[in-house]
């Protein structure tokens, strides 16, 4: 029997979704986002008028969709959700309504510098983000418990399931466009 303390097993836990499961997740919020764009603009589409009007309900739902999944009980949005993860600040909590915004508006900051900082999920120890470090925060395995998160452990292993939904939502995007550009 070993005398190591049981936290050092705690590295070779899976924890830490990485570059590609945060991609995949991004994927299918993409597809929300585009179907939510289109159930809000649609009405407005009838009236130049309305149209700015549109496009702020638009801001609106895009902010909140992220803002708030991520701070709800949930802590995720539908595409972490289904690839079983959740965002989380340092010490494993539900992070606030208002490091929820200041991860938000990161993601802008992650953008700006040609998207490096949504790289640095793929590199850094924790696999967070240039926006996750300015919030304080880290996307993990859905289940992890506070204490699994401060004792840290490593990368969640790439799946099928990850690399199936990246290549099907770029194909079915590829295919919406195709159909869609098509004049008749």
């Amino acid at each position: 029997m070993s005398s190591t303390p049981a936290t050092a097993a705690a590295p070779s836990t899976p924890l830490y979704a990485g570059f590609w499961r945060r991609v995949a997740a991004y994927f299918i919020d993409s597809i929300v986002i585009m179907v939510a764009a289109v159930l809000i603009l649609l009405p407005f589409s009838f009236s130049e008028s309305l149209a700015m009007l549109g496009g702020v309900v638009f801001i609106v739902f895009f902010s909140g969709y992220f803002v708030v999944m991520h701070s709800s009980a949930l802590q995720a949005t539908l595409g972490k959700l289904l690839l079983g993860v959740k965002v989380t600040d340092r010490e494993g909590n539900r992070i606030s309504i208002g490091r929820s915004l200041g991860r938000f508006l990161g993601l802008f900051v992650s953008s700006l510098i040609l998207g490096v900082g949504y790289l640095l999920a793929g590199i850094t120890e924790r696999r967070q983000a240039l926006h996750d470090m300015i919030a304080g925060t880290q996307v993990v395995r859905r289940g992890a418990t506070p204490a699994e998160i401060v004792a840290g452990g490593r990368p969640m292993p790439l799946t099928v399931g990850v690399w199936a939904t990246i290549v099907g939502t770029t194909v079915a995007s590829l295919l919406f466009s195709i159909i869609f550009s098509i004049d008749e």
